[in-house]
Order: C-alpha cells, then sequence, then structure tokens
C-alpha cells in the first residue's frame, strides 16, 4: 500500500535524522475491501484492531529477535 509506505519512509527519514534516544514507530490496521452485505462499521473496526494488534506482535518479536542477536 503506498499510503503505509509512505508513512513508514518519513518515519524512518524523521529516526534518522533526529537526535532523540528514541525512535518513533506506528502501528496501524485497516480494513479497505467492500464490505459483505449486514456488515457493521463495528465489525469492520474488529478487523482494523485485530490487525493492528497482529502488527504489534510481530514488531516486537522482532525486537527481541533483534535484541538477542547483539548479545
Amino acid at each position: 500500500n503506498d499510503f503505509l509506505g509512505s508513512v513508514d519512509y518519513y518515519l524512518e527519514k524523521y529516526n534518522a535524522g533526529s537526535d532523540k534516544p528514541y525512535k518513533v514507530c506506528a502501528s496501524r490496521g485497516f480494513y479497505y475491501e467492500v464490505p459483505e452485505a449486514g456488515m457493521t462499521i463495528e465489525n469492520c473496526l474488529k478487523i482494523s484492531d485485530s490487525r493492528m494488534y497482529n502488527q504489534k506482535q510481530e514488531k516486537r518479536s522482532n525486537m527481541i529477535q533483534r535484541e538477542r542477536s547483539m548479545r
């Protein structure tokens, strides 16, 4: 997705030029398909939330693996 790629790009660019002792990152979840008949906004939000949670878990797992490899 172009939008998400540009968000990642600008976050990386900011972090590379920042002198902060931390990095800025973002987890996001989205649902961009034509909803099925009878699907409510609540259902769409649940799907988006689930995708964001999965992304957070994946980021956390990758961070732990990087930390272990640095030891």
